[in-house]
């Protein structure tokens, strides 16, 4: 059966109005889901409005508290709102809306392949700096949970004299997307962005000429965005004009919608469910607020209501008294309140809130219900909202990737952009840095990347630490994995730089141990004749004195019972025994193998050492071992097809 080719599936060029009837059609079909994302909002800010119950109004002309009318209705600045939702809210946004640590993979784990991944992760971290998005994932944050949906859409600016690709996040109220079908169907094939701006601002942006006979007011702002081209239209149906249209070839329409929740809607908010329950939550507390006036003030009844004054009847601290006439009379009745049934409700109410948005008592009170409070318990009590969380944060790191890679590929591929070089600068692993990045040379058609998220719930940095080194100490983990879970976002780079550190320590001890072995005799006592140095030869011009070699524990002078001064039938410095037994300590560390060039190998024994390793991973261990044996020891990595056929291998 035939393959059938990719055909792209929407048409290229598209007149004004296409684009605005396009995108009249598709605010239609989303009539809906628009309604219900300002409904979401409008709870989240507390401006629903008619949902209230007979509340308790502000006070009345002699500063008293009053009931409102049983059969009034709509909202006011009397009517109180728990707002019990957007604390819920804020919770979702501090764990979704941080900023995960961004990687490129590298194409090999050769030194070439490890510098060219360790350079296009900057160009990212460059990227995503230039674009503000410390503060633009912050808006990601609220809308997902509060709105269930928002969106990364890719842009090119042109900033600091290069054309760069930059990250928008923008609100889904004002985007109405299309997508593919089938195992794509996540991946938008072209997406509309309806704005309305302020007259003066877009006479502003697109000049006068433009605007001068639109509408009076807000003026209509359309985005059409495709694999093809992205245009921008300004006006309705009466007058459209295109005002900016920017080609390009893509293999993708540059923007990645980001689902809440992934069950085949859209706003998905996470307090969609618990709407219902804020309602009655408002409506106990305010019936309690009534409550508690009655309890206060009391039932006043008064017989013969003609002889009371024009005022009426004032209560509370420093009101006057009451007169009646003769007929007359004022008695006060106690009501019959009991508002610990109130208050069930009220806390059964929370419960179903918390459970309904998936949310832990623990995050929004601080403290637990009925449990001791314990470090242990507060974590297991979180367990489920991290659950939900971990499943949150991997559909929004997919999508963080799919636009990452697409960073990467439009910088490449777009016009004008690829060929160009720019300075990349940021922050990565706490150091800053700038560089030159020329995309089509630096690139080079890779655009593989990780997305890395911190771990909000259920762990702090330091038990994530102490996790990792007692499932690395059980060698369950490598090295690598035991940084991605303390939070290292460049495991690669911070390889790297232990491994220097041991070298260092290394050529250090080396030193140290140099100018402790140059002060020192040699065996038997006295310096040799004739003031000549340490080591050199002797009067009768035999072989010079053999050094004082530092060996590991176990194989030197240090072991009980062995005699001091070089092994026996070495007299040019160290042999193929000792080089093999000091490489043993480290051996089951190593992730390749060792082997020997040179004199030593050849002879056995030798000045000094030349060690080969087919894995550049093993360089601090070997190099480290082999130093306290010679400080001018030297080790090179090398495939191990490519060793020469005179290398003795050791390990």
């Amino acid at each position: 059966m035939a393959q059938v080719a990719d055909i792209p599936e929407i048409d290229e060029g598209l007149s004004a109005n296409a684009i605005i009837e396009l995108c009249e059609r598709r605010m239609e079909q989303f009539a809906s889901r628009d309604a219900d994302y300002e409904t979401f909002a409008r709870y989240y800010f507390g401006k629903q409005a008619g949902m209230g119950s007979p509340s308790q109004k502000i006070m009345n002309a002699q500063g008293r508290p009053l009931l409102r009318d049983s059969d009034s209705s709509g909202s006011g600045d009397g009517e109180y709102r728990s707002q019990r939702l957007a604390p819920i809210v804020d919770d979702y946004q501090a764990l979704l809306g941080r900023m995960p640590a961004s990687r490129v993979e590298p194409p090999d784990h050769e030194p070439a392949g490890i510098e060219a991944g360790q350079k296009m992760t900057k160009y990212l971290v460059s990227t995503h700096e230039l674009s503000r998005m410390d503060r633009q994932q912050a808006d990601m944050g609220w809308m997902l949970p509060c709105l269930g949906d928002s969106l990364y859409m890719l842009d090119v600016a042109k900033i600091d004299r290069a054309w760069r690709v930059v990250w928008n996040v923008v609100d889904p109220r004002e985007a109405y997307p299309k997508f593919r079908s089938g195992y794509r169907r996540f991946e938008i094939l072209d997406l509309i962005l309806r704005e309305y701006w302020d007259a003066y601002e877009a006479k502003a942006r697109f000049g006068s000429h433009v605007v001068e006979d639109l509408d009076q007011g807000r003026v209509a702002v359309t985005i059409y965005v495709s694999q093809f081209e992205r245009v921008v239209v300004v006006g309705g149906k009466r007058r459209a004009e295109v005002v900016q249209r920017t080609p390009w070839n893509l293999p993708f329409c540059p923007a990645v919608w980001v689902y809440n929740k992934v069950n085949g809607a859209m706003a998905q908010s996470d307090i969609a469910q618990s709407l219902v329950q804020q309602d009655a939550l408002d409506f106990v507390t305010q019936v309690g607020l009534d409550g508690m006036v009655l309890s206060t003030y009391g039932l006043w009844v008064v017989k013969g209501s003609s002889s009371v004054g024009a005022d009426g009847i004032v209560t509370g601290p420093g009101a006057p008294p009451v007169t009646v006439g003769p007929d007359g009379d004022v008695k006060s009745v106690a009501p019959v309140t009991d508002l610990s049934s109130m208050r069930y409700l009220k806390d059964t109410l929370e419960q179903e809130i918390f459970a309904a948005t998936g949310s832990s008592e623990a995050r929004q009170t601080g403290q637990l219900h009925s449990s001791i409070q314990t470090g242990r318990a507060t974590h297991a009590a979180q367990g489920p909202q991290a659950t939900r969380i971990e499943l949150r944060q991997q559909e929004l790191g997919a999508a963080f990737q799919i636009a990452n890679a697409m960073t990467l590929e439009m910088q490449e591929k777009a016009p004008h952009l690829g060929n160009q070089t720019f300075e990349i600068y940021g922050r990565i692993r706490g150091k800053s840095f700038i560089e030159k990045f020329k995309p089509k040379d630096d690139i080079n058609g890779w655009y593989r990347n990780s997305v890395q998220w911190e771990e909000m719930v259920g762990m702090n940095s330091q038990q994530k630490g102490a996790v990792a080194s007692e499932l690395k100490a059980a060698k369950v983990i490598s090295n690598r994995r035991a940084m991605e879970i303390v939070g290292i976002d460049d495991p690669h780079g911070m390889q790297q730089e232990i491994e220097a550190d041991l070298i260092h320590e290394a050529e250090m001890q080396a030193k140290v141990q140099g100018i402790m072995q140059g002060g020192q005799a040699p065996p038997g006592g006295g310096g040799p004749p004739g003031g000549a140095p340490t080591g050199g030869p002797g009067p009768t011009g035999g072989p010079p004195a053999p050094k004082q070699i530092a060996r590991p524990p176990g194989l030197g002078a240090d072991r009980m019972g062995a005699p001091q001064g070089p092994p026996t039938g070495v007299p040019r410095g160290v042999n193929r025994e000792a080089i093999t037994k000091a490489l043993q300590l480290v051996a089951p560390k190593l992730k390749g193998t060792v082997a020997l060039v040179g004199e030593i190998a050849a002879m056995g024994e030798g000045q000094h050492i030349e060690a080969l390793i087919s894995e550049y991973k093993d360089y601090g261990l070997v190099m480290g071992e082999l130093k306290l044996l010679d400080p001018k020891a030297s080790v090179k990595a090398m495939d191990e097809a490519k060793w020469p056929s005179e290398a003795v291998r050791v390990i």
